[in-house]
């Protein structure tokens, strides 16, 4: 008997028969794993038994199979036979979840992951019997870590059920798995504000402040992304260089295994920037240098607008041309605007669209002599640009420039 037992527990798990058996009395979890396990003994009684003798035996082998549960029912007229079983005792079960050490405020989010989890642990134990723990444990535990997965990606659970004093409790503990986050790559853009000032001292505070992140499963980071780049960027706000340029801060992190954390810092007041860039491909250009200041208000709802001086200095003879303008964007990175050019004295309009790391951008000039200046380029980095170049007034009209960001 106990050889017939062992056969059918283990033919439950790894074949699944047509419903001769259905069962009823289980709790929800644990109805798959009895329903398998009477079917594959209804399948062992002979077939050729008559269809009463085969429902008399089957609830003398169940009682056996499930224990802390007795039969209270066996309707054997019906196809399929239901056999409904009831506990034997019912004892009152407690749920203890022990989340891991986790620095602030990522304690904070796993404890807000668990709310009410111990309430739903709690259901799938109501009136189990601990000794049916010895037949339906492990599929118990499986429930707990598929309920509780749904809630924190990336983390196992580890069970353990203890009795105390005739009092019985569920303790879970908590294990990271699968693709653990081992590195950060900072990467600082500004389109108003000099990486070059912000770039070492914001990136060790962006190293400091997500540190604690280290190690933990990046599944449950990804969970947990918009509360990493608010938590983030308060850090980097309160930088005393930030603050003075009354920037704004916004931090796009994306959770792999080395995380790439991008801040992008820009200032709703002050602009300032400097470039260096060399051509090739024409004769008629040398390297310069170029500095942009500005200062920014927002004069109309919704359209930000900017004072700024250009100085742009040929490294060839050292001739300045400095430009006077105003311009503004009726939206996102798209600015519109005139300068006044000296020496020469000359208006021109610009135009300008896009600009952000990794993306493409447009600028164009074009004065009231009908001349036209135009680069279509591409930002590779914080640091360097590449775009095709062109100036109607040169004799070799079309170049490659590269733009090195200060």
């Amino acid at each position: 008997m106990a050889l017939f037992l062992a056969a059918a527990l283990s033919l439950a798990t790894v074949r699944s028969a047509q419903a001769a058996v259905i069962v009823k009395g289980f709790p929800v979890w644990a109805e798959p794993l009895a329903r398998r396990s009477l079917n594959a003994v209804w399948e062992q009684i002979p077939s050729s038994q008559p269809p009463e003798e085969r429902a008399r035996i089957l609830p003398l082998v169940a009682e056996r199979l499930f224990e802390g549960y007795a039969i209270t029912s066996v309707d054997g007229d019906a196809d399929p036979v239901t056999v409904t079983f009831r506990p034997l005792e019912e004892r009152a079960w407690t749920v203890a979840l022990i989340a891991p050490s986790l620095s602030f405020p990522l304690d904070g989010w796993f404890v807000e992951d668990l709310q009410g989890a111990d309430a739903v642990l709690a259901g799938l134990l109501e009136g189990l019997p601990p000794s049916a723990l010895s037949w339906a444990g492990r599929t118990l535990e499986e429930a707990v870590d598929q309920t509780l997965r749904a809630r924190l990606p990336g983390w196992r659970t580890s069970t353990l059920f203890r009795s105390e004093g005739g009092a019985w409790s569920l303790e879970v503990r908590f294990i990271p798995e699968g693709t653990l986050l081992l590195a950060f790559e900072p990467r600082l853009s500004s389109m108003t504000l000099p990486v070059s000032l912000l770039r070492t001292d914001l990136k060790e505070d962006v190293h400091e402040r997500l540190e604690p992140l280290l190690g933990l499963p990046v599944d449950w980071l990804g969970h947990h992304s918009d509360e990493i780049e608010l938590w983030a960027g308060e850090r980097l706000r309160e930088r005393s260089v930030v603050d003075k340029m009354k920037g704004q801060v916004d931090v796009s992190f994306k959770a792999e295994r080395i995380s790439a954390v991008d801040v992008a810092i820009e200032s709703h007041r002050y602009v300032l920037w400097a470039w260096a860039s060399a051509y090739a491909g024409t004769e008629d250009r040398y390297p310069e240098v170029g500095l942009h200041l500005g200062r920014r208000a927002t004069p109309f709802s919704g359209w930000e607008g900017e004072l700024y001086y250009e100085g742009v200095l040929e490294m060839n003879d050292f001739s300045l041309e400095n430009r006077w303008g105003f311009r503004w964007s009726p939206w996102g990175d798209v600015w519109l605007g005139a300068e006044l050019v000296y020496p020469g004295e000359r208006l021109w309009g610009r135009v300008s669209l896009g600009g952000r790391i990794g993306s493409p951008y447009l600028w164009w000039r074009f004065s009231e002599e009908d001349s036209h200046n135009l680069g279509l380029g591409y930002r590779l980095n914080e640091y360097i640009s590449l775009e095709l170049h062109y100036d109607g007034d040169d004799d070799d009209s079309l170049s490659l420039r590269a733009v090195g960001n200060l």
